[in-house]
């Protein structure tokens, strides 16, 4: 009888957290320790390195930027503009003077300090072996002493002939595979407003600002390493670290502190890869599902008005919490659908209360308790994978509600 009561707890435990427990692994064994490559230089390892020739400096600026003031012998190549097809990056990368071996290190400045990561992606995309990055940029070599020239340059053309690592790119039906599936990670580098506004399924927006120290430089991987481990839907919920990471955003220039590519592999993640059309590219396509973080007020206009009514049947309202929470009130017009049995019922429950619901146009509408539950971050993104394209995550769920005043129903 005690056994049983054993089981009985854990099962409602797992059931009321809203999947807070991590996920089993199954007997996978523990991933390896984390290792950081050394893809940091300092401005002083440069200015030491630069003269034996082993070492090719990329200015990732635009030619403005960098005719006006750039490093002493540095190649130029804007890693904002130009194509990313890994079958003509090596060309157009051969072409700005940078060789396939050596020591490459790209530098920006604190205006664009995302630029030098972009291009450190390229280049691991075009498949060179050895790209880094100089910490602090061209402030960091102005400080140390370090040469500068001006004028628009040119370096001469070299041979780029490495075979490409398209392990390092993501495209829109990659994603569109990948995303809310186990193993691997969306990352949002845009703002937590940008994300509320309108995402990818189960992405999470990432505090790209904790990766900088106090001297506006990058932390390196071992102190950028808790950041990532913190990482996660919400407090005390993070991602495996062991995931395959894609960064995605379409930020303007200045946008970002750094590149997350860069930082996830500066942390020791080791698979990255990076969807350069990010959100942008995302929204160009019709059929794409996204993913919006409502409050209070949108979900008020939607689903009532003077007098109260119940929600119309172009919208679909679905109540993710528990039988007796639903039943003592819910959301008007909602319908309980609880998360276990969500991807299964959501057809026959659709077809039952909104017959003329279209997934393609009409919204839908998750919510559970408040904040701390991600229950309406999974369903939204099964909605989305059951063909849902316009999915509305009410995030502060019936506490907000509650908090706002606003009536709830009861089940008679």
């Amino acid at each position: 009888m005690r056994r049983w009561a054993v089981v009985l707890v854990l099962a409602c435990g797992l059931v009321g957290v809203g999947w807070a427990v991590p996920r089993p692994r199954y007997g996978r064994p523990d991933p390896p320790p984390a290792a950081f490559p050394e893809l940091l230089v300092t401005a002083e390892w440069l200015r030491d390195h630069a003269a034996d020739g082993g070492v090719t400096i990329v200015d990732a600026r635009p030619a403005a930027d960098f005719a006006a003031g750039h490093v002493a012998g540095a190649a130029n190549l804007d890693a904002e503009a130009g194509a990313t097809d890994p079958r003509t990056l090596g060309a157009r990368l051969g072409a700005a003077g940078i060789p396939d071996g050596g020591t490459v290190v790209c530098y920006g400045d604190a205006r664009d300090p995302v630029a030098a990561g972009r291009l450190f992606w390229l280049l691991e995309l075009a498949g060179h072996r050895d790209a880094r990055v100089l910490n602090g940029g061209l402030e960091a070599w102005r400080a140390a002493g370090g040469e500068v020239a001006s004028g628009a340059g040119a370096a001469p053309a070299r041979d780029f002939r490495a075979p490409p690592d398209t392990s390092r790119l993501a495209d829109f039906a990659y994603v569109s595979a990948v995303f809310g599936t186990p193993g691997h990670t969306v990352v949002d580098w845009r703002t937590d407003a940008a994300w509320r506004a309108g995402h990818i399924p189960h992405s999470l927006p990432f505090p790209l600002a904790d990766l900088i120290g106090s001297d506006g430089r990058l932390l390196d991987g071992r102190r950028m390493r808790p950041v990532f481990e913190a990482f996660g839907p919400r407090a005390n919920e993070s991602v495996p670290l062991d995931d395959e990471f894609v960064v995605c955003g379409d930020l303007p220039r200045g946008g970002a502190a750094v590149h997350p590519y860069l930082a996830a592999r500066l942390a020791g993640i080791a698979r990255v890869r990076c969807y350069p059309g990010g959100s942008a590219d995302w929204r160009a396509h019709t059929a794409a599902p996204v993913v919006r973080v409502v409050g209070v007020e949108d979900v008020r206009r939607r689903l009532t008005g003077p007098p109260w009514r119940r929600v119309p049947r172009d919208a679909v309202v679905f109540d993710l919490r528990e039988p007796r929470e639903f039943r003592a009130g819910h959301l008007p017009g909602a319908v309980l659908l609880p998360p276990l049995r969500f991807a299964k019922d959501l057809a026959a429950e659709v077809a039952r209360h909104w017959p003329h619901a279209d997934p393609a146009r009409t919204p839908l509408v998750v919510y559970c308790y408040g904040p701390g539950c991600t229950r309406s971050r999974h369903c939204a993104t099964l909605a989305a994978r059951a063909g849902w394209r316009d999915l509305w995550w009410f995030r502060g769920g019936t506490d907000a509600w509650r908090v706002a005043r606003l009536p709830l129903e009861r089940e008679r």
